[in-house]
Formats: structure tokens, C-alpha cells, sequence
């Protein structure tokens, strides 16, 4: 993966108040996306909130066992149990990061999966923990 510089950050042109990462992919879930990720930070001095997001991000390019492990743990939804063959077909729709006041990293993934194929499964991550995982359809 192409390590991420901070030329590679720009205002969104939508939502002058964040951050995407338009012209690089990045892995997230093990998966190369592009363009779906927007940033929130407390003010547009990214320099200053670099360090934690790139930590984050390279967390994210493979949390496998924390998610699969949420997943079987959690999901009432279907008797079907996450193994790596899930994680592998996950599809990643939309990545948003919110950095709060507190530095706190606040993560909401929308992907899809094979188990719920016309619902959209939400995962959102306070920091390296997964808070909940949810089917929004």
C-alpha cells in the first residue's frame, strides 16, 4: 500500500468542513478503496491530528479477528457465523472518521456482506474498539 502523506488530505469540495483522501487508495479491511473516505477534525489543521489517523487507518487496513469476533459475538440477525471467508467479500461503501475535542477517533463503515446481501451493514469503532455492528435496511 502507498503510505499516505499529508498532500494526500484535501477539503472536500462538497463539505468544506472535512477531509477526503481522493486521489490514493487506501486498505481498509483489508480491501484497496478509493475516494469513500471523509475526515472530520475539531478544526481543518490536519498536520495537527496526522499522527492519530494514520495510526488508525493502518489499524483498520486488518482488523479481522476484532471484527470477525464482534460479529459472532453480536449478531442477532442470522445464525450464520463470520469466519475469514466473510471478511474477504466484505464490500466498503463509505468510510467516515470524526476526530472529537477529546482525540478521540469515531469510526462508521458502511460495507456490504454476503450473509444480508440488500442491507447495508454499519459498523461503527470508537477508537480500536468496535461499539456495535448493525444491518441498516
Amino acid at each position: 500500500m502507498p503510505k499516505l502523506t499529508l498532500s494526500d488530505f484535501q477539503i472536500s469540495k462538497e463539505d468544506k468542513g472535512n477531509f477526503e483522501i481522493p486521489q490514493k487508495e487506501i486498505v481498509i479491511f483489508n480491501k484497496n478503496v478509493k475516494g469513500k473516505i471523509s475526515i472530520y477534525t475539531p478544526d481543518l489543521d490536519i498536520e495537527k491530528y496526522s499522527d492519530i489517523i494514520f495510526e488508525h487507518l493502518n489499524w483498520l487496513a486488518d482488523c479481522k479477528n476484532e471484527l470477525i469476533e464482534f460479529y459472532n459475538k453480536n449478531n442477532e440477525f442470522t445464525e450464520e457465523l463470520a469466519n475469514d471467508d466473510w471478511y474477504d467479500t466484505l464490500d466498503i461503501y463509505s468510510i467516515q472518521l470524526t476526530i472529537n475535542n477529546s482525540s478521540d477517533i469515531e469510526t462508521l463503515i458502511s460495507a456490504g456482506d454476503t450473509f444480508s446481501q440488500d442491507h447495508i451493514l454499519d459498523i461503527e469503532l470508537t477508537n480500536r474498539t468496535i461499539i456495535s455492528m448493525n444491518y441498516d435496511g
